[in-house]
């Protein structure tokens, strides 16, 4: 899990999603393509709110019970986040879940 905050000042923890999960969630959106062209694009709010589900373990929220840490964020968690701090959730979400070139996982 990883504590980061955000640019409002609230904290928030990261957990590490499967790559399975994560899979799940980018096929969430669909393209409709019109001679090559994308012309709609759906599920992209869906998305979104997977991203912020799966991804957010727990921080600076009212009413998120007893175990915060954890469990998945209710309802109640998800709408006490502006629009703003939505995105900057889920960027830090799809952030957390790459490895970093820098330091790759060493294999025997």
């Amino acid at each position: 899990m990883n504590k980061s905050q955000l640019k409002t000042g609230r904290n928030v923890i990261i957990r590490d999603i499967s790559i399975d999960d994560l899979d799940e969630i980018d096929n969430l959106v669909e393209y409709v393509l019109d001679r090559g062209a994308i012309v709609t694009v759906h599920g992209v709010s869906k998305q979104k709110t997977a991203y912020l589900r799966s991804g957010i373990a727990g921080g600076d929220f009212d009413n998120w019970g007893k175990k915060p840490n954890g469990s998945m964020p209710p309802d109640e968690v998800l709408k006490q986040l502006s629009t703003d701090e939505k995105e900057e959730c889920v960027e830090l979400i799809k952030e957390t879940q790459r490895i970093n070139p820098i330091k790759p996982f060493k294999s025997n």
